[in-house]
Protein backbone atom coordinates (compact mmCIF):
# COMPACT_ATOMS: atom_id res chain seq x y z
CA UNK A 1 0.00 0.00 0.00
CA UNK A 2 1.44 3.29 -1.26
CA UNK A 3 2.00 5.86 1.57
CA UNK A 4 -0.08 9.21 1.60
CA UNK A 5 2.20 12.12 -0.01
CA UNK A 6 2.56 15.05 2.36
CA UNK A 7 1.09 18.71 1.31
CA UNK A 8 4.20 19.25 -0.18
CA UNK A 9 5.14 16.88 -2.06
CA UNK A 10 1.14 17.17 -3.44
CA UNK A 11 1.80 20.61 -3.91
CA UNK A 12 5.28 19.80 -6.06
CA UNK A 13 3.59 17.71 -8.53
CA UNK A 14 0.79 20.34 -9.11
CA UNK A 15 3.51 22.37 -9.69
CA UNK A 16 5.76 19.96 -11.94
CA UNK A 17 2.82 18.70 -13.81
CA UNK A 18 1.60 22.51 -15.02
CA UNK A 19 5.27 22.57 -15.90
CA UNK A 20 5.93 20.04 -18.42
CA UNK A 21 2.98 21.09 -19.76
CA UNK A 22 4.30 24.97 -20.48
CA UNK A 23 8.00 23.49 -21.07
CA UNK A 24 10.28 26.24 -23.23
CA UNK A 25 11.67 25.02 -26.68
CA UNK A 26 12.84 29.24 -26.30
CA UNK A 27 13.00 32.23 -24.47
CA UNK A 28 9.40 33.12 -23.58
CA UNK A 29 6.52 31.20 -21.48
CA UNK A 30 8.00 29.81 -18.39
CA UNK A 31 7.17 28.42 -15.07
CA UNK A 32 7.06 31.02 -12.53
CA UNK A 33 9.70 29.97 -9.81
CA UNK A 34 8.47 28.45 -6.46
CA UNK A 35 8.92 29.90 -3.03
CA UNK A 36 9.23 27.46 0.29
CA UNK A 37 8.87 29.25 3.40
CA UNK A 38 9.10 27.54 6.72
CA UNK A 39 10.68 26.74 9.93
CA UNK A 40 14.08 24.50 10.05
CA UNK A 41 12.87 21.36 10.41
CA UNK A 42 9.58 21.32 8.35
CA UNK A 43 11.51 19.37 5.59
CA UNK A 44 11.35 21.94 2.70
CA UNK A 45 14.90 20.76 1.42
CA UNK A 46 14.63 16.81 2.45
CA UNK A 47 11.42 16.02 1.03
CA UNK A 48 12.23 18.21 -1.50
CA UNK A 49 15.18 16.11 -2.27
CA UNK A 50 12.95 13.00 -1.92
CA UNK A 51 10.20 13.89 -3.84
CA UNK A 52 12.65 14.84 -7.05
CA UNK A 53 14.02 11.52 -6.18
CA UNK A 54 10.67 9.52 -6.74
CA UNK A 55 9.86 11.44 -9.96
CA UNK A 56 13.20 11.04 -11.87
CA UNK A 57 13.91 15.07 -11.89
CA UNK A 58 16.86 15.78 -12.04
CA UNK A 59 17.78 17.84 -9.12
CA UNK A 60 20.62 20.86 -8.99
CA UNK A 61 20.83 21.65 -5.20
CA UNK A 62 22.64 24.98 -4.93
CA UNK A 63 23.50 26.49 -1.24
CA UNK A 64 23.25 30.36 -1.69
CA UNK A 65 24.63 31.18 1.72
CA UNK A 66 28.00 29.59 0.42
CA UNK A 67 28.29 32.25 -2.25
CA UNK A 68 28.18 34.96 0.20
CA UNK A 69 30.98 37.78 -1.18
CA UNK A 70 31.54 35.71 -4.59
CA UNK A 71 31.90 38.35 -7.63
CA UNK A 72 29.69 38.06 -10.32
CA UNK A 73 32.58 36.74 -12.41
CA UNK A 74 33.17 33.98 -10.49
CA UNK A 75 29.99 32.88 -10.07
CA UNK A 76 29.35 33.22 -14.32
CA UNK A 77 33.00 30.66 -14.21
CA UNK A 78 31.55 28.27 -11.75
CA UNK A 79 28.21 27.52 -13.47
CA UNK A 80 30.71 27.58 -16.90
CA UNK A 81 32.42 24.16 -15.91
CA UNK A 82 31.92 21.35 -18.23
CA UNK A 83 30.35 19.30 -15.24
CA UNK A 84 27.70 22.36 -14.10
CA UNK A 85 26.20 22.79 -17.79
CA UNK A 86 26.09 18.88 -18.02
CA UNK A 87 23.95 18.99 -14.60
CA UNK A 88 21.89 21.81 -15.89
CA UNK A 89 21.65 20.49 -18.86
CA UNK A 90 20.10 17.14 -17.97
CA UNK A 91 16.27 16.56 -19.20
CA UNK A 92 13.60 17.98 -16.79
CA UNK A 93 16.18 19.65 -14.32
CA UNK A 94 14.53 21.44 -11.35
CA UNK A 95 17.35 24.43 -9.72
CA UNK A 96 17.06 24.01 -5.48
CA UNK A 97 18.14 27.77 -3.92
CA UNK A 98 18.70 26.08 -0.27
CA UNK A 99 18.84 28.71 2.20
CA UNK A 100 18.15 31.45 -0.27
CA UNK A 101 17.28 34.59 1.81
CA UNK A 102 20.68 34.12 3.63
CA UNK A 103 22.71 34.94 0.77
CA UNK A 104 23.53 38.58 0.21
CA UNK A 105 20.90 40.53 -1.99
CA UNK A 106 23.74 40.73 -4.98
CA UNK A 107 24.31 37.44 -5.12
CA UNK A 108 20.47 36.64 -4.67
CA UNK A 109 20.47 38.89 -7.96
CA UNK A 110 23.04 37.09 -9.65
CA UNK A 111 20.78 33.59 -10.14
CA UNK A 112 17.92 35.85 -10.83
CA UNK A 113 17.94 35.69 -14.54
CA UNK A 114 18.48 31.75 -14.15
CA UNK A 115 15.15 31.66 -12.46
CA UNK A 116 13.33 33.78 -14.29
CA UNK A 117 13.76 33.36 -17.83
CA UNK A 118 16.28 30.27 -17.51
CA UNK A 119 19.32 31.97 -19.08
CA UNK A 120 22.91 31.45 -18.08
CA UNK A 121 25.06 34.33 -18.56
CA UNK A 122 28.52 32.30 -19.46
CA UNK A 123 32.34 34.50 -20.34
CA UNK A 124 31.14 33.15 -23.81
CA UNK A 125 27.78 35.04 -23.61
CA UNK A 126 24.08 33.94 -22.70
CA UNK A 127 22.90 30.31 -22.62
CA UNK A 128 19.05 29.21 -23.00
CA UNK A 129 18.72 26.09 -20.64
CA UNK A 130 15.23 25.04 -22.22
CA UNK A 131 15.84 21.69 -19.67
CA UNK A 132 15.36 23.94 -16.89
CA UNK A 133 11.88 23.22 -16.08
CA UNK A 134 11.79 25.96 -12.84
CA UNK A 135 13.41 27.01 -9.74
CA UNK A 136 12.29 26.50 -5.85
CA UNK A 137 13.95 28.89 -3.40
CA UNK A 138 13.61 27.79 0.44
CA UNK A 139 13.57 30.60 3.01
CA UNK A 140 12.94 31.39 6.41
CA UNK A 141 9.37 32.19 7.50
CA UNK A 142 8.68 35.87 6.86
CA UNK A 143 8.42 38.06 10.15
CA UNK A 144 9.95 35.54 12.36
CA UNK A 145 13.33 36.94 12.00
CA UNK A 146 16.47 34.74 11.98
CA UNK A 147 19.89 35.61 13.23
CA UNK A 148 21.81 34.86 9.85
CA UNK A 149 19.11 36.87 7.55
CA UNK A 150 20.67 40.07 6.97
CA UNK A 151 19.23 40.70 4.16
CA UNK A 152 15.31 40.06 3.92
CA UNK A 153 13.85 39.10 0.21
CA UNK A 154 12.08 42.25 -0.54
CA UNK A 155 8.99 42.77 -2.12
CA UNK A 156 10.07 42.57 -5.67
CA UNK A 157 11.83 39.21 -5.54
CA UNK A 158 9.08 37.27 -3.83
CA UNK A 159 6.62 38.86 -6.62
CA UNK A 160 8.79 35.93 -8.60
CA UNK A 161 7.70 33.38 -6.90
CA UNK A 162 4.61 31.21 -5.79
CA UNK A 163 4.72 31.07 -2.53
CA UNK A 164 3.69 27.83 -0.20
CA UNK A 165 4.30 27.80 3.31
CA UNK A 166 5.59 24.04 5.08
CA UNK A 167 4.55 23.82 8.18
CA UNK A 168 5.71 21.62 11.34
CA UNK A 169 3.07 18.52 10.79
CA UNK A 170 3.18 15.83 13.48
CA UNK A 171 1.09 12.80 11.44
CA UNK A 172 3.02 14.00 8.31
CA UNK A 173 6.36 13.82 9.79
CA UNK A 174 5.24 10.29 11.46
CA UNK A 175 4.50 9.02 7.76
CA UNK A 176 7.88 10.74 6.91
CA UNK A 177 9.77 8.63 9.85
CA UNK A 178 7.79 5.63 9.47
CA UNK A 179 9.05 5.88 5.25
CA UNK A 180 12.59 6.76 6.11
CA UNK A 181 13.10 3.83 8.65
CA UNK A 182 11.91 1.34 6.62
CA UNK A 183 13.97 1.98 3.56
CA UNK A 184 16.86 1.66 5.56
CA UNK A 185 15.69 -1.44 7.69
CA UNK A 186 15.38 -2.88 4.41
CA UNK A 187 18.29 -1.99 2.79
CA UNK A 188 20.03 -3.50 5.77
CA UNK A 189 18.06 -6.40 5.85
CA UNK A 190 18.61 -7.67 2.28
CA UNK A 191 22.57 -7.30 2.96
CA UNK A 192 22.58 -9.06 6.04
CA UNK A 193 23.32 -6.43 8.74
CA UNK A 194 21.43 -7.52 11.56
CA UNK A 195 22.97 -5.42 14.39
CA UNK A 196 22.35 -2.30 11.56
CA UNK A 197 18.65 -3.50 11.91
CA UNK A 198 18.11 -3.44 15.40
CA UNK A 199 19.84 -0.40 15.35
CA UNK A 200 17.29 1.24 12.75
CA UNK A 201 14.37 -0.59 14.33
CA UNK A 202 15.23 1.55 18.10
CA UNK A 203 15.73 4.58 16.36
CA UNK A 204 12.65 4.50 14.56
CA UNK A 205 11.01 3.08 17.39
CA UNK A 206 12.27 6.48 19.89
CA UNK A 207 11.52 8.62 16.98
CA UNK A 208 7.71 7.57 17.08
CA UNK A 209 7.29 7.74 20.78
CA UNK A 210 8.61 11.21 21.01
CA UNK A 211 6.32 12.36 18.00
CA UNK A 212 2.98 10.92 19.31
CA UNK A 213 3.91 12.13 23.42
CA UNK A 214 1.69 15.37 24.19
CA UNK A 215 4.32 17.01 25.89
CA UNK A 216 6.45 16.67 22.40
CA UNK A 217 6.33 20.69 20.34
CA UNK A 218 8.28 21.02 17.37
CA UNK A 219 9.81 24.43 18.89
CA UNK A 220 11.32 25.56 21.81
CA UNK A 221 11.21 28.52 23.67
CA UNK A 222 13.54 30.16 21.66
CA UNK A 223 11.98 29.64 18.13
CA UNK A 224 14.79 26.56 17.73
CA UNK A 225 13.41 23.47 16.31
CA UNK A 226 13.68 20.64 18.39
CA UNK A 227 12.91 18.10 16.30
CA UNK A 228 15.66 18.26 13.53
CA UNK A 229 17.96 18.67 16.54
CA UNK A 230 16.61 14.99 17.66
CA UNK A 231 16.93 14.10 14.08
CA UNK A 232 20.53 14.36 14.14
CA UNK A 233 20.87 13.22 17.43
CA UNK A 234 19.24 10.03 16.43
CA UNK A 235 21.00 9.67 13.44
CA UNK A 236 24.30 9.34 16.01
CA UNK A 237 23.47 7.05 18.60
CA UNK A 238 22.56 2.91 18.84
CA UNK A 239 19.11 3.92 19.40
CA UNK A 240 18.82 3.01 22.53
CA UNK A 241 17.13 5.29 25.52
CA UNK A 242 20.20 5.58 27.36
CA UNK A 243 22.39 6.44 24.18
CA UNK A 244 20.42 9.10 23.59
CA UNK A 245 19.38 11.04 26.53
CA UNK A 246 23.53 11.19 26.89
CA UNK A 247 24.22 12.77 23.93
CA UNK A 248 21.43 15.36 24.32
CA UNK A 249 23.43 18.26 25.34
CA UNK A 250 26.36 17.83 23.21
CA UNK A 251 24.34 16.83 19.68
CA UNK A 252 21.24 19.37 20.35
CA UNK A 253 19.83 22.99 20.45
CA UNK A 254 18.04 22.86 23.09
CA UNK A 255 19.77 21.90 26.57
CA UNK A 256 16.99 23.18 28.79
CA UNK A 257 14.56 21.07 27.35
CA UNK A 258 16.04 17.56 27.85
CA UNK A 259 14.55 17.33 31.67
CA UNK A 260 11.08 17.06 29.32
CA UNK A 261 12.75 14.64 26.60
CA UNK A 262 13.57 12.44 29.85
CA UNK A 263 9.79 12.86 30.94
CA UNK A 264 8.44 11.60 27.45
CA UNK A 265 11.52 9.23 27.64
CA UNK A 266 10.46 7.68 31.31
CA UNK A 267 8.10 4.85 30.32
CA UNK A 268 9.75 4.18 26.84
CA UNK A 269 11.62 0.90 26.87
CA UNK A 270 13.91 -0.53 24.33
CA UNK A 271 13.19 -2.78 21.64
CA UNK A 272 14.96 -6.27 22.35
CA UNK A 273 16.57 -8.17 19.42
Amino acid sequence: MMAEKTKLEKRLDEHLERALQMKPSSKGKLMPSLLLEGSTGTGKTSITRKWAKDNGVNLCHIQVNLWRGVSKEQVEAAFSEEASLKNLSLQNTILLFDNFDLGEEKTRALFSDLMEHHVLHTPNGELFLPEVLFAIAVVWPSGEGHPLVKEPLTEAEKRKFECYTVDYDKEEYLDYIRKYYSKKIERAKETGKRERVLVLRRRMAIAEHILKHPRFQFKDDHGFPTYSSISRLLDGCDGTKNDFLDHWDSCTHAPDLKPVMEEILSAYSDIEE
